[in-house]
């Protein structure tokens, strides 16, 4: 009886086992296809990396944020082009501007028309009622870094806000050449001498021409607003000069009836 017992679990398990085999080599054969689908991915992984180390150095990586119910790509599509994008900006430029206010947002220049006069944007942000643009002159000298980042040598950022079906600008910041702005302090004496204006119209002040002709700009920014009074709307420059010291000087000119800019105020007085 023992024998036949012992007999009898051995081909329990020997039955078993046979109906096991098939079952094993498909677990095998999954495995496998597993292994070489994941090898596939992982080259192709490694391949897409490599492509994007290559190009990142070319033009910036695009990081557009957006909550206005539109894909993300398609917003930065219709602004920004970092492949396209130039930096043809100059004060010229900037002075022939209009800038909306709180209550009146279309009262400034919409930005279907910056679009057209200067491209696409190099970098963008995205709100419901407000889009920043940014437009720069790339630093060569650091495109070599290892982030997916870009540097500037100089950069200019737009603010647009939401009138209807269009954005319309309300302010300008603009960061200048650093290194020129050294190279061209401004002196005390200089400044000390400048002739300001009216500090409400600028009128009679000296214009931003003649000071820009022996200092660069260290940073600028020009925005409107209306008097509480007189219901007047003034758009104002604002410019930083670099010193001697560690110190910027400040400046602001107010805009007058034939587009040249006053000043109508030193320092932050």
């Amino acid at each position: 009886m023992m024998n036949m017992n012992q007999s009898q679990v051995q081909f329990d398990v020997l039955v078993k086992r046979d109906h096991e085999r098939p079952r094993k080599g498909l677990l095998l054969t999954g495995i496998i296809a597993f292994a070489v689908l994941g090898l596939i991915v992982g080259l192709f992984f490694g391949h897409s990396v490599g492509v994007m180390n290559v190009t990142k150095h070319l033009y910036p990586i695009l990081r557009p944020r957006t909550d206005t119910g539109v894909s993300k790509r398609d917003v930065a599509d219709k602004f920004i082009n970092p492949e396209e994008t130039d930096f043809s900006w100059d004060i010229a430029d900037l002075t022939e501007l209009k800038f909306g206010i709180f209550d009146e947002p279309d009262l400034g220049t919409s930005i279907e028309d910056v679009l057209d006069k200067h491209g696409k944007a190099l970098k963008g942000s995205f709100q419901r009622d407000r889009i920043n643009l940014e437009w720069g002159e790339l630093d060569k000298d650091r495109q070599e870094d290892e982030d997916f980042d870009y540097h500037t040598v100089r950069k200019i950022n737009l603010t647009f806000r939401k009138a209807g079906d269009s954005y319309y600008l309300q302010d300008i910041s603009y960061s200048g050449d650093s290194q020129k702005a050294k190279m061209n302090p401004m002196t005390s004496d200089y400044y000390d001498k400048l002739k300001v204006g009216d500090p409400k119209t600028g009128k009679d002040g000296i214009s931003y021409k003649e000071v820009l002709k022996g200092h660069a700009i260290s940073s600028l920014s020009m925005s409107a607003d209306k008097a509480y009074k007189t219901h007047e709307i003034a758009t104002k420059m604002t410019i930083r000069f670099t010193t001697s010291s560690s110190d910027d000087y400040k400046l602001v000119f107010i805009k007058q009836a034939d587009g040249n800019f006053l000043l109508a105020k030193k320092g932050d007085d």
